[in-house]
């Protein structure tokens, strides 16, 4: 799950990145799905999990977070990080 805040530079760099990495995966045919939620609109969520910058990339298995994004902003990194570590948890 990408946790982002519209007005912040980063995020807007990063969204379409995300957005591509979502895509392959519904190619792919994977389980692994994507989704991205918009902070200001749900402060409630970035409060939960402690968010303090945007974006966060967090992983949850099973509706329970399993963890946060370790590594890169290119959608290629994000495949290969999400297949590694829904492997590994």
């Amino acid at each position: 799950m990408l946790s982002d805040a519209p007005y912040c530079p980063y995020s807007r760099d990063y969204a379409p990145k995300y957005s591509t990495a979502a895509k392959a995966l519904k190619e792919e045919s994977s389980s692994i799905r994507l989704a991205k939620l918009d902070n200001t609109v749900y402060p409630s969520f970035g409060t939960k999990f402690g968010l303090r910058k945007y974006p966060t990339t967090k992983f949850f298995r099973n509706g329970k977070l399993a963890g946060g994004w370790i590594g890169g902003r290119t959608s290629t990194w994000i495949l290969n990080w999400l297949k590694k570590y829904a492997d590994e948890v």
